[in-house]
């Protein structure tokens, strides 16, 4: 186990994704510096339905701009691995940051080409549909989940899922399958606010000849 700073927000961080952040809260100054001084990184558990999750992502320190002489400054930071929260352990004062005693999920280094050609193709459907101005791969085998999760309509406690899955394989399918249902709603939508658009128009019928 190792012993991690927790910042929890009401965000789902994923490996790989560049997070900005703003501090302000005295708690999270100090974790700032903290880290810049001894290279830490800190956990992002999310607060999802009501509660702490105890499944969070790393966060590796990569920049502070903007600082301000209270302290407050602007990170930018990037997800690196998937961890487990074995124990909380509560700050000394309400000055200090809560910590966690964590475990870092194994991950499975796994892909299927023909799984990633299938989740390339939804992708550009539905990134077509909703007019989405992302890059997709042109190779399927460039393909990672964790790249477009947060754009492909997950809600929170879904993207708590899919971290939650250490196979690569296994997020590929759980992405097709959400997408399988979600691109139909998406396009139903899409038909019902052109149809509200041309029902907003005058329009003229010939008189019907009985």
């Amino acid at each position: 186990m190792t012993e991690l700073p927790l910042f929890p927000l009401q965000w789902v961080a994923f490996p790989g994704e560049e997070v900005n952040l703003h501090i302000f809260e005295p708690r999270y100054k100090k974790l700032i510096r903290e880290c810049e001084e001894r290279d830490l990184t800190f956990g992002l558990p999310p607060f999802v339905g009501g509660k702490l999750s105890r499944m969070g992502t790393e966060l590796q320190l990569q920049a502070v701009t903007n600082r301000k002489a209270d302290g407050s400054c602007d990170v930018q930071l990037l997800g690196k691995r998937v961890f487990r929260i074995i124990e909380f352990l509560q700050p000394l004062s309400m000055a200090d940051y809560l910590r966690g005693k964590v475990a870092f999920q194994p991950e499975v280094f796994d892909a299927e080409i023909n799984l990633q050609g299938q989740l390339r193709d939804k992708l550009q459907d539905l990134f077509n549909l909703m007019l989405v101005d992302r890059q997709i791969p042109p190779n399927p085998s460039a393909i990672q989940t964790f790249q477009f999760a947060h754009y492909v309509g997950l809600s929170q406690s879904r993207e708590l899922e899919l971290i939650e899955i250490p196979s690569e394989i296994e997020r590929c399918i759980f992405l097709l399958n959400h997408l399988n249902t979600f691109i139909p709603q998406v396009q139903e939508m899409e038909t019902l606010r052109k149809r509200a658009r041309l029902n907003g128009h005058i329009k003229r019928f010939d008189p019907l000849d009985f």
